[in-house]
């Protein structure tokens, strides 16, 4: 006998070729390798079933057939020398194999249900399997169960066979919930419910952009309704009755009417009970989300006193609510549900660093969904209160005015505080550590916890309180949670844009391409249906019908393809390619428009998903709104249509990427190669030449080269996109094109070179350098009246008018809430103005405050698309040179200033240790001469030369600490 060999593990592709799979899960290489989604394996999981002592498994055969082999050995048995007990040897058993059912639910049941805790709180599903086993075949229960049990695995092993079945039992599910309702006296049943809640469980794992499960909580609404029962009277006895509560309050918040079931009702509620109070709580915040939602609207019929009025009104029952709550936390909450304060013990992070455990992770996710719906009624709360302080009326009293700051005061401090909170326990919700914080060598996770983290790690990646640390971090792992577990809400949950697509809703639902007409594409007028834009077009130039791949052709609910007379033109061109598409590609993907590349399409999925949550907000911090950062909203688009800005782009996600793993630069390497070449084709290509696209891409490989230490490379790239700028007539006509890409332009080609590479407009916008910008030209109006600090300080006329400029235009009362894009371009041309004057040798005075406006410039503005560190240590270098024969010396009230106000730019701006040891010693100096002794004393000369109150003063002051607790010792 030969050996056949060992079964094939390879996935059902590699199978059928007879080639080898190296069986990776849930995609193999090969596949990956070839972007085809990978259809998965036969066997997910390996189960084997073990009976009871004293019961086979194996299965029973008929009886004639049993009595015929027993009679074959009773009468033959002595003939042919077979015994009864030398026969069943023979027979081998088969081992069962265990159906594709009973793996889902085995599945589902361990990975989704939760036992409750004994007079703590409430488990998740707990009930499920009872309720299974009793049902009846024909109840509406079984499908339901068996849809999200296989779509469950299904997303776990990436198995479309699985896809497919739970597709099937979904329809199933439908028709006998319908079938139900119809037909039963009594429609409140807890099968119904269940099979309702479970449907929306599916519509959120196979979410769509525009999930479905709204309606499915509003049916759940209705039927409330029907008997009049609300979901508060039974929410601390009923598990089913909680998840209920729990899972409508977000549909609750958006929905067009009011959910009735919500409501608090008449009868007496068992307010001792902790999660009675809490529930109260929970419906009292989505009233005033609701009711203020309303007000606050932009098409609000309401007059701006009966507007006010309501405000006020709600902002009280707003303290109110935040009132009960402080007591509730104080008083009620029993010692199992609070949170407990621990240390980060992963030897990865800073030592001491809080994290925040529970008694179990089921009950630190409750507490992450209260956190959501905390974070949600406190921002609320204070877009009531700008809405109040915005209102234009004269009537407004100065009570109600402090009330609104205070709420608005108040709101933003527990909107940050609970932020924080949520940030610092996602490493014990997430499985990292345990509850003293030690790290897990295999990290503890079960799927219905990272399903309910969805929300809450959307609303902190939204939030405009939360810092870019936490937005980050809660965006990594946001895509963990997606990727690990294929829970595609978490694509959509975060509010950046409805999806990184640019065809209409109507076209993308259609799979069909769309030509992006405005106001509405071509196919939208024909069908005369209404167009909206997820991603508004840029332009007409963008309008440009892209070749229709795989998935852009039309799929119907069954699975099946609908051709076009265009489509079946290119049958043979698409055939290769459809024969390894499976169901599941018939999802919509929001990243299904970008370019090619060499890289697997979930490698690229995640680049992209971290140049929008990360790298957009490296590169321009200034607006931190995902609804209004230029690089989203105005580079992104322009990415998707050009090759060359795509891999530019998505380059600088894998080298920050690949920075943090510290394993080398391979990706992006390739990238790096793949740019170059399209850029080439471009150059070459004519008119192609002069994009705004081939600009960007010119100047972002030029900072990727500067960073790398490529000096001779990055000038290449600058050198290259000065003479594009020139063709186009100069960085104004750039300007009236494209901001972005005038603004990145002369900001970049400043940091990698060292030196301004266009000129200056002057007053009268002459000339096609950096242009003014309109506080600069409303400027000169200070230059009529005398400066007595500048007459004081003899300046030069040239520092002394760019003195007087910015002195009056960040000494205005309204100087803090400059905007983004108006604080770059008054710091870019500021800058350029400053450091393309000659240096006057002759005054240390002008010289030294030259240098100085240009390092302060930097420091109120931070860093944007690429680091100032290096141009900040050249004029810090220039700056201590001219600083040396004045250090030390003291003068008038001015000339005082003046040197301390230096010396702090100077050192906040330094980040060469021999430099900041200098600069320090020479502050010591002179805060001893000037008798300065606390940081009260220095504020005032600094306010008395230039001074804007931002989050960077506390820098200063933490320079200017250090200093006296040196000269204390």
């Amino acid at each position: 006998m030969v050996f056949p060999g060992a079964l094939s593990r390879g996935c059902d592709r590699c199978r059928k070729r007879k080639i080898k799979c190296d069986g990776r899960r849930p995609g193999c290489k090969r596949c990956e390798l070839y972007k085809a989604s990978c259809p998965g394996y036969d066997r997910p999981l390996a189960f084997r079933f073990h009976g009871e002592p004293g019961h086979s498994l194996v299965r029973g055969e008929p009886t004639t057939r049993r009595k015929s082999v027993q009679t074959l050995v009773a009468s033959k048995g002595s003939s042919y020398g077979l015994t009864s007990s030398r026969l069943t040897s023979l027979m081998v058993a088969r081992q069962p194999q265990p159906s594709f059912e009973d793996e889902s639910l085995a599945f589902f049941l361990q990975e989704y249900c939760i036992q409750p805790a004994a007079g703590v709180i409430g488990g998740h599903l707990e009930f499920l399997e009872g309720m299974y086993k009793d049902a009846s075949r024909s109840s509406c229960i079984r499908p339901a169960t068996l849809a999200i049990a296989y779509m469950a695995l299904s997303r776990h092993y990436k198995s479309s066979t699985l896809y497919v079945a739970a597709r099937s039992h979904y329809g199933a599910a439908l028709r006998t919930v319908n079938r139900d309702l119809s037909v039963s006296k009594r429609p409140l049943k807890d099968e119904t419910l269940v099979s309702l809640m479970l449907m929306g469980m599916i519509e959120d794992i196979e979410c769509q952009g525009q999930t479905t499960k709204a309606v499915h909580m509003a049916g759940i609404s209705k039927l409330f309704d029907v008997v009049g029962h609300r979901v508060l009277t039974n929410v601390d006895e009923s598990s089913l009755h909680s998840w209920i509560f729990t899972q409508m309050q977000l549909p609750s918040l958006v929905a067009k009417e009011n959910m009735q079931c919500l409501a608090i009702p008449d009868a007496q509620l068992n307010t001792k009970r902790h999660v009675v109070r809490l529930a109260l709580v929970v419906t009292r915040i989505g009233q005033f989300y609701r009711a203020s939602r309303q007000i606050t609207a932009a098409d609000s019929a309401l007059t701006p006193i009966a507007q006010q009025v309501q405000l006020v009104s709600l902002i009280k029952q707003a303290l109110a609510i935040a009132g009960e709550l402080a007591m509730i936390q104080k008083d009620a909450m029993p010692a199992k549900l609070r949170p407990h304060e621990t240390t980060d013990k992963r030897p990865a992070n800073p030592a001491n660093q809080s994290l925040i455990s529970f008694n179990s992770q089921w009950t630190a996710s409750r507490w992450s969904q209260f956190a959501l719906y905390l974070i949600l009624f406190f921002e609320r709360l204070s877009k009531c209160s700008d809405a109040l302080l915005q209102l234009q009326l004269e009537v407004i009293g100065d009570e109600d005015k402090q009330l609104a700051r205070a709420a608005g005061a108040i709101s933003e401090g527990q909107i940050k505080t609970m932020i924080h909170k949520l940030c610092s326990g996602l490493p014990y919700l997430m499985g990292e550590v345990d509850k003293q914080g030690r790290p897990l060598s295999v990290p503890e996770r079960q799927s219905v916890i990272m399903y309910h983290l969805v929300w809450p790690l959307s609303v902190v990646i939204v939030s405009s309180h939360s810092t870019l640390e936490q937005v980050e971090d809660a965006q990594t792992r946001l895509n963990a949670i997606r990727d690990m577990y294929g829970i595609r809400l978490a694509y959509f949950a975060p509010a950046m844009r409805t999806s990184l697509r640019r065809s209409c809703n109507a076209c993308a639902k259609a799979k069909h391409s769309c030509d992006l007409g405005t106001p509405k594409c071509s196919r939208c007028v024909k069908r005369k249906v209404t167009c909206v834009y997820a991603n508004e077009p840029l332009s007409s130039s963008l309008s440009t019908t892209t070749e229709p791949s795989v998935r852009g052709k039309s799929v119907d609910k069954a699975g099946t393809r609908r051709s076009s007379p265009k489509d079946r033109g290119n049958d043979a061109y698409h055939h290769s390619s459809m024969a390894i598409s499976t169901p599941v590609s018939a999802s919509f993907d929001p990243f299904d428009s970008y370019p090619t590349t060499r890289l697997p399409r979930v490698h690229v999925q995640r680049l992209i998903q971290h140049f929008l949550s990360n790298i957009s907000f490296q590169y321009y911090p200034l607006d931190l709104n995902m609804a209004s950062n230029p690089f989203i909203v105005s580079w992104w688009p322009l990415a998707l249509a050009d090759p060359a800005l795509f891999h530019v782009s998505i380059q600088t996600a894998s080298l920050d990427e690949e920075r943090r793993a510290q394993r080398g630069f391979p990706v992006s390497e390739l990238l790096m190669a793949d740019s170059v070449s399209l850029i080439r084709n471009k150059i070459g290509s004519g008119l192609l030449a002069i994009q705004d696209e081939t600009l960007n891409s010119v100047v972002t490989l030029a900072a990727i080269e500067h960073g790398k230490g490529n000096i001779d490379a990055s000038r290449a790239h600058i050198d290259g996109a000065k003479r594009i700028v020139g063709i186009r007539g100069g960085l104004d006509q750039v300007k009236q094109a494209s901001p972005l890409t005038a603004r990145m332009i002369a900001w970049v080609s400043l940091l990698v070179t060292g030196s301004p590479q266009y000129p200056t407009q002057n007053e009268n916008g002459m000339g096609d350098g950096v242009s003014p910008t309109l506080q600069w030209l409303l400027s000169s109006s200070f230059l009529d009246t005398p400066d007595p600090v500048v007459q004081a300080l003899d300046l030069q006329p040239e520092i002394a008018e760019v003195f007087t400029r910015l002195r009056g235009i960040l000494h205005q009362p309204d100087a803090p809430s400059l905007l983004g894009t108006e604080l770059h371009d008054l710091t870019c041309f500021i800058v350029h103005k400053l450091l393309l004057m000659p240096s006057y040798t002759a005054s240390p005075h002008s010289e030294c405050l030259r240098c100085a406006m240009a390092l302060y410039m930097l420091i109120i503005h931070g860093t944007t698309y690429y680091t100032h560190t290096e141009l900040a240590n050249n004029i810090v270098q220039l700056l201590k040179d001219h600083l040396q024969p004045l250090a030390g010396k003291t003068g008038s009230i001015s000339f005082n200033s003046l040197q301390i106000w230096v010396l702090s730019v100077a050192i906040v701006s330094a980040t060469d240790p021999t430099e900041i040891q200098w600069l320090t010693y020479a502050a010591r100096i002179a805060s001893n001469a000037l008798g300065l002794q606390t940081w009260d004393h220095v504020v005032i000369h600094l306010k008395n030369i230039l001074w804007l109150e931002t989050e960077r003063a506390e820098v200063f002051r933490h320079q200017w600490t250090s200093i006296f607790d040196v000269n204390a010792q």
